[in-house]
């Protein structure tokens, strides 16, 4: 949680400067934050309360709450400082001055956590079974293993001048297939994976499907639905100007 908020932070502090190279490092280490950060956190707020416990579903809504406030403040926010009219001459300073706001906000939200984690339950010991150090070895390993295979790749596409942001984006989508394969591969290999243990994880290879779809759909709201947003939707409130990205 705490390491995936850093690179999250760190991802936002790279894309405030304003050339492509940082950019696209700050994406990959928002990215690589992000998985460390999002499964983690309902994880948490379940650890907070035994299961029987009546507090423990108001744990849930308060945490999903304050996730929606701030999915809900931060587009508007980042979106107006990016494409405020007359408050810079140019689109692309405009937006890093955005990344800097979700910048400060992170940082914010990682101090808040820090001083306040002390009181979460179970930190130390959240895992209800500890995992086997050889298996997590050989999990990691395909991991690392990847993550260097695409920094190389990106290095040597730079370096021959053929990175371009389509080849960049192929790339990252051929990781994301080959990871979940391997993924599971290790996973359902496992010396301590039993036949019986092994016919109950075979549904989450269809749940991990559902999701992935779902996603797929989801995310284009902070993407393709921009477009038509930009051109077609109203844009002015009573003489207020607010930007398309504030429909994310």
């Amino acid at each position: 949680m705490l390491w995936g908020g850093i690179l999250i932070a760190c991802g936002h502090y790279a894309m405030a400067v304003p050339t492509t190279g940082m950019t696209w490092v700050g994406l990959g280490l928002i990215s690589a934050g992000t998985g460390l950060l999002k499964p983690n956190v309902a994880t948490m707020a379940g650890k907070l309360y035994r299961t029987a416990d009546e507090r423990r579903d108001a744990s849930f809504a308060l945490s999903y709450m304050a996730i929606n406030i701030g999915a809900f403040a931060g587009p508007l926010i980042t979106g107006w400082l990016g494409d405020h009219r007359g408050w810079h001459r140019g689109w692309h300073r405009g937006w890093h001055r955005g990344f800097s706001a979700a910048a400060i906000g992170m940082t914010f939200g990682l101090l808040q956590y820090v001083l306040g984690r002390r009181h979460l339950a179970g930190r130390k010991h959240a895992a209800e079974f500890a995992p086997d150090p050889d298996a997590m070895r050989r999990a990691i390993r395909p991991i690392v293993t990847g993550l260097v295979s695409t920094a190389a790749s990106a290095v040597l596409l730079a370096t021959t001048g053929r990175l371009t942001m389509d080849r960049f984006v192929d790339l990252l989508t051929l990781v994301q297939v080959i990871a979940p394969v391997v993924y599971f591969a290790v996973m359902f290999a496992g010396p301590r994976v039993t036949p019986e243990k092994r016919g109950r994880l075979r549904p989450y290879i269809v749940l991990f499907l559902a999701w992935t779809v779902f996603n797929f759909i989801l995310f284009q709201a902070y993407s393709t639905m921009i477009l038509p947003a930009s051109t077609n939707a109203e844009t002015t409130i009573r003489g207020f100007y607010f930007p398309a990205g504030c429909y994310a």
